[in-house]
């Protein structure tokens, strides 16, 4: 049985269907996981799990998101003040927030990304 150049052009289509339909899960993987990480940040923070509400700027400020290119997707927290990576960093990281909310999620991302690409 020989290919044809249709047999081809079918095959590449399908190719690129499956890869832009895992792009779009993985795209949408890491928006779940930004708003689990802005929920358990602020659910955490509500209580000055990280550090002392004063102004409730930071708190009241934080955010996150996803962000996909060619190269990468990725999930991330931030807080929206000056202060914040100061606030992150300063006396040996007591304070820190974002990284260790983020990296709570970590394993639980890893697996579910690693299903996606598993089926």
């Amino acid at each position: 049985m020989s290919t044809t150049h249709d047999d081809i052009v079918n095959l590449k289509k399908e190719i690129d269907s499956i890869y832009n339909r895992k792009r779009a899960a993985v795209y949408a993987l890491c928006k779940y996981y930004a708003g689990l990480s802005l929920q358990r940040f602020r659910q955490k923070q509500a209580q000055d799990a990280f550090f002392h509400n004063r102004t409730n700027t930071a708190y009241n400020t934080a955010f996150s998101d996803a962000e996909m290119t060619k190269e990468y997707c990725m999930f991330f927290l931030a807080l929206a003040v000056e202060y914040g990576w100061p606030l992150e960093l300063a006396n040996n990281r007591k304070h820190e927030s974002v990284r260790p909310t983020v990296m709570a999620f970590y394993s639980r991302f890893m697996r579910d990304l690693e299903a996606l690409f598993a089926g």
